[in-house]
């Protein structure tokens, strides 16, 4: 089982300290305003999946952040802004020959659409939340002729979509699970299932710093020779990458939320190497570059 950047214990992944930690980490909001969250105890929760505790100045504190986080894309704080990558580029409609017939399909999704907690998060009003997100080359892709015929998709079926009805899951039921998927990994693990849990180590959404949290709450020991160290990929650091006994666990360097679709080929490197090694990501040596 592969999990990528997926929200687990929402004690440490829905709370905004992971998320107001990783921005002091980034120098992208000052310290002193980090030194305040935590001397106060602050927290709060998207969706109030937990009760917050906000005590003191943790509501000013929280709106200051929220300003200098304003333009930050929150899936990849290291990734330009949607304004930026998306200027002059048509997201709207796309078009596809299925079965002889030209039909249309919704190039990508807003926030707004896609993930409707983001406004728990951000705040109802922020403009971010109308903003596209990446999924239009996907959906191109998705559609095209030689990619249905690859994957054996019938002429009658209708034309791939992002999100085709993302304003029917709500902020209640995306959460309705409150105690998330932490429980499940030692049960998994116990019955012989092996487990990678990946996270690209930009996201601001499900920061890697809250999933590293939990994963020492699970109190799992780590493999022999499956300590911290790097995995590599076209002889560049691709990320680091831990063995436990529950699970193992990997970076991926520089890249969002969405590491598969940002960094593909490193995180094809991950995989492969993952599922080829019964024993997890074995210890791995820089690769010898070739010479010139």
């Amino acid at each position: 089982m592969m999990v990528g950047n997926g929200a687990t214990n929402w004690h440490v992944d829905a709370g905004q300290e992971a998320f107001i930690d990783t921005l002091w980490g980034f120098n992208m909001i000052p310290t002193d305003l980090h030194t305040q969250w935590k001397s106060q105890g602050c927290q709060s929760y998207f969706g109030d999946v937990l009760p917050a505790n906000m005590p003191g100045t943790c509501n000013e504190i929280m709106s200051e952040v929220q300003g200098l986080a304003f333009e930050l894309d929150i899936y990849d704080l290291y990734r330009e802004s949607n304004d930026v990558a998306l200027a002059g580029k048509d997201r709207e409609i796309g078009e596809a020959l299925v079965g002889g017939e030209i039909k249309s399909y919704k190039k990508g999704a807003t926030y707004r659409e896609y993930t409707p907690w983001m406004a728990d998060i951000l705040g109802e009003n922020h403009p971010a939340l109308d903003k596209k997100m990446f999924g239009d080359f996907v959906s191109d892709w998705m559609n095209s002729a030689e990619t249905r015929a690859d994957l054996n998709i019938p002429e009658s079926v209708h034309p791939w979509e992002m999100c085709s009805n993302c304003a029917s899951v709500d902020a209640g039921t995306y959460l309705l699970q409150k105690e998330g998927s932490y429980w499940i990994y030692k049960i998994l693990a116990a019955n012989g299932i092996r487990i990678l849990h990946y996270s690209g180590d930009t996201d601001g959404a499900v920061p890697t710093i809250g999933t590293k949290r939990w994963i020492s709450l699970l109190e799992s020991p780590v493999k022999a020779g499956g300590g911290w160290r790097a995995w590599f990929s076209d002889y560049q650091v691709g990320g680091f990458v831990i063995n436990h006994e529950v699970l193992d666990f990997a970076t991926v360097r520089g890249v969002g939320h969405m590491a598969p679709q940002w960094a593909p080929a490193a995180v094809l490197k991950m995989v492969t190497d993952w599922v080829a090694q019964t024993g997890g990501m074995i210890p791995v040596v820089p690769p010898t570059p070739p010479s010139f």
